[in-house]
């Protein structure tokens, strides 16, 4: 019987291999899902070379307490933020969604739905699709204010939604998604 004289090392070989990429597939996950809000959604942009629509205080000032005091100042009503809409860009932000969406006519289901033409679609009405109860339930049509709850805290607009994705922290994002989402007819 010939022994391979390299076999344990062959071995040895594929289980830290397995190992690695078992560790890595669990940090750049825990990097995309398992952030704050709008960190997951910083990481996923550099990821994809996109830079974020503003800039992030980076100087050693910005503290906790400056962020809690910006999101306490009054957001600007939905219809203000469409009308300054960049569409580009919110088609930029909308490639994190394509892991569980399309976004072409008769495009596939995966995960989640395909999106084309969702504004303005009654909910849950794409076929083939098996929605959760709670969105089968939830009803109605995808009005604006209703994609833009949704778009921010999908948990809290939805109780009871399989989507599981934090939500879109920055308000004026999730209006240049929308007028995106708007333009596929």
């Amino acid at each position: 019987m010939n022994r391979d004289p390299l076999l344990w090392n062959k071995i040895l070989g594929a289980v830290l291999g397995a190992l690695l990429i078992g560790t890595l597939s669990a940090f750049v996950a825990d990097l995309l899902y398992g952030q704050k809000h709008g960190e997951a959604e910083e990481v996923f942009l550099s990821l994809v070379s996109v830079e974020p629509s503003s800039a992030e205080p980076n100087s050693a000032e910005a503290s906790s307490s400056d962020t809690s005091a910006a999101t306490l100042e009054p957001e600007v009503p939905l219809a203000e933020r469409l009308a300054q809409a960049d569409v580009a860009h919110g088609k930029n932000i909308s490639r994190k969604c394509v892991a569980c969406h399309t976004f072409t006519p008769d495009g596939a289901n995966r995960i989640g739905p395909n999106l084309w033409a969702v504004a303005g679609r009654k909910v849950a009405a794409v076929s083939g699709f098996q929605y959760s109860k709670a969105m089968k339930s939830f009803g109605g049509t995808w009005a604006d204010e209703r994609l833009e709850a949704f778009l921010k805290r999908p948990k809290e607009a939805v109780a009871g939604t399989k989507m599981n994705f934090v939500g879109i922290k920055k308000a004026q994002d999730r209006a240049d998604i929308i007028a995106w989402l708007q333009t596929l007819r």
